[in-house]
């Protein structure tokens, strides 16, 4: 857990008063990416906000493989009221806010088959939040899109300060201004040739949002929805469906890639 006696200079009262939490008293955030985008450095910086400027009980961790570019990353941010204690340490799977790093894992992998119809999608992607709807069969949640990748190249910044200023607009109780202090702290100081760039690029992520419509996933109905059999087949292995003796039967290198 992160823990600092460092204030956020503002006017506005800290802690903050989350505005929905789950049943252990938790506002949970899940990124989804792929080595080599940063979403394990903005999985840390989210912690980070929430414990140092925000005033709250604070955890991240971060789970990829190899550790190499290309290779599937989740980073898990857990925050709750300074009165409680933050217990869990397990993955977030029914996260408040879900961040997609690239639009082609949501044909890969089921990333969103635990959201719920409360969960805030920030993907990044060209299209609009319809259109991401109707071709991915997102069924649940309210989707936001942004262009990221272009948006970083324009700004000559970091796909991950882009992601990190949208997802701070999606989460409406966090101040731009204590975004850009976060990204002066930790990307400044260990490249101070690069914080302008950065923050060019997280404002822009955080306007993008602001300024444009986000889509509710409800209104998308689709019978091959996140939900599907095929889903639950080919993700969902236990002791009650697994095969008996252990045999994979599918052919190919992995159950999912087969």
């Amino acid at each position: 857990m992160i823990q600092s006696s460092k204030p956020f200079k503002t006017q506005t009262p800290y802690p903050v008063s989350l505005p929905v939490t789950n049943e252990y008293g938790c506002y949970e955030i899940r990124l989804e990416s792929i080595g080599g985008l940063g979403a394990n450095l903005c999985g840390k910086m989210l912690g980070e906000l929430g414990a140092l400027y925000l005033k709250l009980n604070s955890s991240n961790f971060s789970s990829y493989g190899s550790e190499k570019r290309g290779s599937p990353v989740k980073s898990h941010i857990r925050w709750c009221a300074p009165e409680k204690f933050l217990r869990l340490c397990s993955p977030v799977v029914e996260p408040n806010v879900l961040g997609i790093f690239h639009e082609a894992l949501l044909g890969t992998y089921p990333l969103l088959q635990d959201s719920t119809e409360n969960t805030c999608i920030v993907l990044n992607s060209t299209l609009s939040p319809e259109d991401a709807a109707k071709k991915y069969q997102i069924s649940r949640g309210r989707l936001f899109c942004l262009p990221a990748l272009e948006i970083a190249m324009a700004e000559k910044s970091r796909i991950n300060m882009v992601m990190l200023g949208a997802i701070t607009a999606v989460l409406g109780f966090v101040p731009l201004e204590m975004a850009e202090e976060l990204c002066r702290g930790t990307v400044g100081k260990k490249y101070p040739q690069l914080i302008e760039a950065n923050l060019n690029g997280l404002r822009r992520g955080y306007e993008h949002i602001r300024n444009n419509n986000s889509f509710d996933c409800s209104k998308c109905v689709s019978q091959n929805a996140n939900n599907s059999p095929k889903d639950t087949q080919t993700f969902t292995w236990g002791y009650k469906n697994a095969p008996i003796g252990g045999v994979n039967p599918r052919i190919g290198s992995t159950v999912s890639n087969d």
